[in-house]
């Protein structure tokens, strides 16, 4: 049903690997994603929890909303880093996630079947 995909695009701020690309990651990268194993549509896959939290936002050239209980959220971020990573999340807005040029080039590598997309920022 999902077409050999090794990783499925959610809403939920978390990432959705396969058996798959779980077994490549925890191999290649063991200290960077710990899995836990969820059951879509009868087929096995793995929530991706992402161990490594870098403030990655340039939350002065990234623009924001404000909700009207005033608190911001993100409307078209900006990334930063000079840090070395396959895979992060930024420190304090959590469901940012980012995956480095490494990580691209270990999923060509591997032959796994992920879209990616290019960013704004430092980072692309």
């Amino acid at each position: 049903m999902f077409n050999n995909s090794d990783y499925l695009s959610a809403n939920i701020g978390i990432p959705i690997f396969s058996c798959r690309a779980k077994s490549v990651f925890e191999t290649k990268i063991p200290t960077e994603i710990s899995f836990y194993e969820c059951i879509i549509d009868d087929e096995f896959f793995f929530f991706g929890k992402i161990e490594k939290y870098l403030p990655i936002i340039d939350e002065e050239r990234t623009t924001f909303r404000t909700l009207l209980d005033g608190s911001r959220v993100i409307d078209e971020p900006i990334y930063k880093t000079d840090d070395d990573f396959f895979i992060t999340r930024d420190k304090v807005f959590c469901e940012q996630l980012v995956v480095s040029q490494k990580f691209v080039d270990l999923c060509r590598e591997e032959k796994l079947n992920i879209n990616f997309y290019s960013c704004k920022g430092d980072l692309c």
